[in-house]
């Protein structure tokens, strides 16, 4: 009989080979335990550093983009300090972040906002996350990225952050207003809300806590929907349903300083990037101007609009006097900031008058074949910044549809004319106007670096239309005495201010303050709500908190 070969028969070595096959699905089954528990702690890891990395890259894309990415690539190592190459400079793209379509454009280069960022471990850059137990069936290291955009938040998608009082020390409120919604009023160190005020819903009174309120009983939030029948509430009950314990940042500091960076490569006409709009639409140029020659040029009306004037200030003390009737001009200085009062910027009636009847006087077919008109005549439609600089109150203008000119009259009521002028009384108007003062700058802050006299008018009375904003940057304290108007307006300190508006003369108004805010107007005060009004406000936030947004 054939014998079978030995080979065939010799069953010793068979507990090897399965001992074999388990070693190997046991390392397989380890290895999906623990090499993917680290690959996935790697992505996580990863991810935090380009969530930072790009978070900390935006907040230096201006003026200059470049210095994003170096800070972007800076806060890689700082994040993951042990491991080379997660992110280098072509792992950082600036471009623009479309809050509409949600999308990220890398190739647009006049103006950017947002930075994105590639972090990266992978076998080309020798970073690779290694296994340890996969390496047994030939799996030897995991490629691995995670990639993080960031812009910052639009103004409107920020609660209160297009209107409101934001202080960094305390934040008071006078008696006897009327708080327009949507508004925010928020005091870092303490706040201060006196009796009698109308508080509408939609109005937010922030603290950091129960502690931070420092006259009367701190108020406890009321829950539910909240109860526009004033009538039937207390100051005590309103302010209760509008206050709400939050920690908000004041960021004073961080506009100011952004702003300054912005303007000074502006004025040194190097390149720069804005994506913020700290400088305004309507300055074009730079004028370099001694402080007596800026002081005579805006006594005489001479200012240049679509400049941006950079005054220096010496020791004498001397103060740089905006007065008069200011447009389309930006101002840039070291100086002490005093305007005084200008009898000659008070409203004027027009002087070129003619009089009569007319059955078509107005363009929305009221009926006016009755009604006498006195005046002034022009060949062509004014806009509302030719009516400021010609001086006049709030005429509506009247269409003479039977011929070429346009009338404007103080009685008749035009349904479809722009409103616009002068606030009667006004001392002076500034009306498309940014200021930058660096005075008091690493000194006493709390001292005054601008005063404007009484009847002050910031911005044009237009209802919050586009346009005809102020916007002021100032290292020390703003002092408004009372009869203030602000339409459109935008103050940044790292000092203090007191407000004193004149009643019913506050709307749009933004400040923000390292120190305290104190605000007193004895009439209605508000934001500007884009659903009442033809349009938003002048108002602009240059420094916003970072959203994450891919």
């Amino acid at each position: 009989m054939q014998r079978t070969p030995r080979f065939f028969r010799d069953e010793s070595g068979s507990v090897s080979i399965w001992n074999l096959f388990w070693l190997l699905s046991f390392c397989g089954l380890l290895g999906l335990a623990v090499d993917v528990t680290t690959a996935m702690n790697t992505k996580a890891r990863l991810q935090a550093v380009a969530d930072a990395s790009t978070h900390a890259g935006v907040m230096d894309i201006s003026p200059t983009p470049m210095d994003s990415v170096i800070t972007a690539v800076e806060f890689s190592y700082e994040n993951i300090p042990n491991i080379n190459k997660v992110v280098t400079t072509g792992d950082v793209v600036v471009g623009w972040w479309d809050h509409n379509t949600k999308t990220f454009d890398p190739t647009r280069t006049d103006k950017v906002n947002a930075v994105q960022v590639l972090a990266t471990r992978d076998t080309a850059r020798s970073n690779a996350t290694d296994t340890t137990f996969l390496g047994v069936i030939g799996f030897n290291a995991w490629d691995i990225a995670a990639i993080a955009t960031a812009a910052p938040i639009e103004t409107s998608k920020i609660r209160c952050r297009a209107n409101g009082l934001f202080a960094g020390g305390t934040a008071e409120q006078t008696s006897n207003n009327t708080i327009r919604a949507p508004y925010c009023v928020y005091g870092e160190t303490s706040f201060k809300i006196s009796q009698n005020n109308l508080i509408q819903c939609g109005v937010e009174l922030i603290a950091p806590s129960p502690d931070h309120f420092h006259n009367g009983t701190p108020p406890v939030p009321t829950t539910g929907a909240c109860n526009e029948n004033y009538g039937s509430l207390s100051n005590d009950d309103m302010v209760a349903q509008a206050f709400v314990y939050d920690k908000l940042p004041v960021t004073a500091q961080l506009e100011y300083d952004n702003a300054k960076a912005i303007l000074t490569k502006f004025i040194n006409g190097e390149s720069y990037n804005d994506p913020y709009g700290v400088i305004p639409p309507y300055i074009t140029t730079v004028s370099n101007v001694s402080v007596t020659q800026f002081n005579n040029d805006a006594k005489k009306g001479d200012l240049v609009p679509g400049t941006l004037y950079n005054v220096t200030c010496s020791n004498n003390g001397k103060n740089l006097v905006p007065s008069g009737i200011v447009q389309n001009i930006g101002i840039y200085t070291n100086c002490e900031i005093r305007t005084a009062k200008d009898k000659d910027v008070s409203a004027q009636k027009p002087t070129k008058t003619e009089t009569g009847k007319s059955a078509t006087c107005d363009p929305d077919n009221s009926a006016c074949s009755n009604i006498d008109w006195i005046a002034e005549i022009e060949e062509n439609r004014w806009s509302c910044a030719a009516a400021v600089a010609g001086g006049f109150e709030t005429y509506p203008t009247i269409f003479d549809t039977t011929g070429t000119n346009t009338y404007r009259d103080g009685v008749t009521k035009d349904l479809v004319a722009e409103t616009c002028g002068i606030e009667p009384g006004a001392n002076g108007v500034w009306d498309n106007v940014m200021i930058f003062t660096t005075y008091l700058e690493g000194e006493n802050v709390s001292q005054k670096a601008m005063t404007l006299p009484n009847n002050m008018q910031l911005g044009r009375i237009d209802g919050c239309t586009e346009g005809g904003g102020v916007r002021i940057y100032s290292a020390g304290s703003v002092d408004t005495p009372s009869g203030t108007t602000a339409h459109g307006v935008q103050i940044v300190t790292l000092g203090s201010v007191q407000f004193a508006a004149k009643a019913n003369g506050a709307m749009g108004l933004t400040i923000t303050a390292e120190g305290d805010i104190k605000y007193t107007a004895n009439g209605l005060m508000g934001g500007c709500d884009p659903d009442d009004n033809a349009g938003e406000s002048e108002v602009v936030v240059t420094v916003r908190p970072i959203s994450l947004v891919q």
